[in-house]
């Protein structure tokens, strides 16, 4: 889904629905169509792909993605976090390790759903505070 960010809030602009059978990460190309500076891509947590995440960095394609739990990842940097926020943690981090480790940065941002389980959030917008990435 292609969000845009207008007057303080979000309008859903393009969704793409891929087939269930392929791996989601082998349609990755397929979601982000066009880049425009106002769009943010927002992809499930199935589309996990670090080439592609770098790919995206590198020209300046915004996403947002969950993260799945068993990611591999090295924390360079904790920001400062509103304790009376719902957001639970905001930092730098580098997703993989060694030769499959990204090489931009991206920004982990953890939550929790209604009923308490946490969400954690990556990405690679840095111009919104992480309430608003949320």
């Amino acid at each position: 889904m292609r969000i845009r960010v207008h007057d303080g809030g979000v309008i859903p602009d393009k969704m793409v629905m891929t087939p269930a059978k392929p791996a989601d990460r082998t349609q990755m190309d397929a979601l982000v169509v066009t880049y425009e500076k106002d769009a943010i891509n927002v992809f499930d947590r199935g589309y996990l792909d670090y080439k592609q995440f770098d790919r995206y960095c590198n020209d300046q394609i915004p996403f947002v993605t969950r993260l799945k739990e068993n990611a591999i990842m090295e924390v360079m940097a904790e920001l400062n976090v509103n304790p009376e926020s719902a957001i639970k943690r905001d930092a730098i981090v580098f997703l993989g390790k060694n030769n499959r480790r990204m090489k931009h940065p991206l920004r982990l941002i953890e939550t929790e759903d209604t009923e308490g389980n946490p969400i954690r959030i990556l990405t690679n917008v840095t111009d919104l505070t992480a309430a608003e990435t949320r």
